[in-house]
């Protein structure tokens, strides 16, 4: 991970930014000091965070529909679109 610290500024012809982030430097950034590495591993870290919350929310579900699945067949039954449409519904309230 790298960042470029340059000072950005709008060319004023064609409105476009002269310091645009490069795949050595993905994150570019107009504060001139090391603050800005503190900023970016938060934003990294929040992210990591809300995507293992997401990954832990769709296998949960993956879970409760295979074990519903499995405990009405065993029971000789099975849901119809509009009760698997319900169920949906009432998971994600």
């Amino acid at each position: 991970m790298g960042i470029k610290f340059s000072n950005v500024h709008k060319d004023k012809q064609n409105d476009s930014v002269a310091a645009a982030p490069s795949i050595a430097a993905p994150f570019s950034t107009q504060i001139a000091h090391i603050g800005a590495v503190h900023i970016v591993l938060t934003e990294g870290r929040c992210c990591l965070v809300s995507t293992f919350a997401m990954f832990k929310y769709m296998f949960c579900y993956g879970v409760i529909q295979f074990t519903s699945v499995i405990v009405l067949y065993k029971m000789v039954l099975e849901l119809a679109d509009y009760q698997y449409l319900w169920a949906d519904l009432g998971m994600n309230n």
